[in-house]
């Protein structure tokens, strides 16, 4: 697997002027569509990468230190401006990158609605859930629905829970259904 030669002159000509060892990298404002990023230690999995350091080693090797956005930690990556076609891409990356303002519902067993919800970070929301929720081994699919403004999913959520009534939802279901839940 080979890196992008690009990419990492791009990193080493932005962080020029800043004082070694260390070398902090404007992510955003360098790479506003993102940047891609493989561990040197062996992994085959892609991530994007959220904050990055130049390190600069004693004999003058240079490394890239960074942290994804789903907030796995490598001290050593080789960056791509494209994920590589021989890896596999990370889905939390991937959510966290480009989901806001999703609105989200949980199914059960035959369809079953079990929960609605609204996140600007839906990748986080899930891992929440998934780890926190007791009703999370019931969840077979979801499905999600994207909107332009805050306001607006927060408001669809709203709506879904009073006419849809899921059963694991207490706030916003119509007073006779919240005993259910």
């Amino acid at each position: 697997m080979h890196w992008s030669y690009d990419a990492l002159e791009n990193l080493r000509a932005i962080t020029k002027g800043q004082a070694p060892p260390y070398r902090y990298i404007p992510m955003a404002r360098a790479y506003p569509k993102g940047l891609w990023m493989v561990s040197l230690g062996g992994s085959h999995r892609c991530h994007m990468i959220r904050t990055a350091v130049m390190i600069w080693t004693p004999d003058g090797d240079a490394r890239l230190g960074a942290t994804a956005k789903c907030g796995a930690i490598y001290g050593s990556v080789a960056p791509y401006m494209e994920p590589p076609e021989e890896s596999e891409e990370c889905d939390d990356c991937l959510l966290v990158g480009t989901v806001s303002h999703v609105m989200y519902r949980f199914f059960g067993a035959g369809g079953v609605l079990l929960y609605v919800g609204y996140s600007a970070n839906f990748g986080q929301r899930l891992r929440h859930h998934q780890t926190q929720t007791k009703w999370w081994p019931e969840v077979v699919d979801w499905k999600l629905e994207f909107f332009d403004t805050e306001m607006a999913g927060r408001a669809a959520e709203q709506s879904a829970i009073f006419r849809e009534a899921p059963v694991h939802n207490k706030m916003g279901k119509p007073r006779h259904l919240r005993a259910v839940a």
